[in-house]
């Protein structure tokens, strides 16, 4: 687990214990997000898994999220009812918060958060996923363009139109109702 550029791009360390954890962590070196999961199941998202459940096509998914994000929008009255009205991207990451199946996939900044989620209800077969944090940047900015990755990063520019170009570009405006 190394910020190294040595072309191993995946690599699996099997820790059986809090020590073996923690000295894994001492030997990653760079910044890394993490995600806990209390088996070793695909990345995928909330909203791939339920439809996979339900055997409703991937491609479906589009048209299911924007009904899902519309009805979302007209019943929510919190305190964030403009940010979920103006930022489908806010409104996507308070619907998951509530439950709701999404195509987000939740990582932190955390190793610690992502052990809890690892061996949350007691599970002996959680899965810590480690992504290099430069490898992920980089990556965006090559998809999406420093521009589109640098409005989305600054909070007072955040809006639908910073996010729908490159979140679903070959399928109608999700967000918008």
């Amino acid at each position: 687990m190394s910020d190294d550029n040595s072309g191993n791009c995946f690599s699996t360390v099997q820790v059986n214990s809090w020590t073996d954890f923690t000295a894994a962590l001492s030997n990653q070196n760079g910044r890394w997000i993490y995600r806990g999961q209390s088996q070793d199941w695909p990345l995928e998202t909330s909203i791939e898994r339920s439809l996979n459940r339900w055997e409703i096509d991937l491609t479906d998914a589009p048209e299911i999220e924007r009904q899902f994000i519309r009805d979302f929008r007209r019943r929510y009255r919190g305190k964030h009812h403009v940010l979920v009205n103006g930022d489908c991207l806010h409104c996507l990451a308070l619907m998951q918060h509530h439950g709701a199946p999404t195509r987000l996939l939740d990582f932190g900044y955390s190793p610690y958060v992502a052990a809890k989620f690892a061996i949350d209800q007691g599970s002996k077969n959680g899965v810590a996923w480690c992504l290099n944090g430069r490898w992920c940047n980089e990556a965006v900015l090559r998809i999406v363009g420093e521009r589109m990755a640098r409005e989305r990063d600054t909070d007072a520019l955040r809006n639908d139109s910073s996010f729908e170009p490159h979140e679903h570009p070959n399928t109608q405006k999700i967000c918008l109702s």
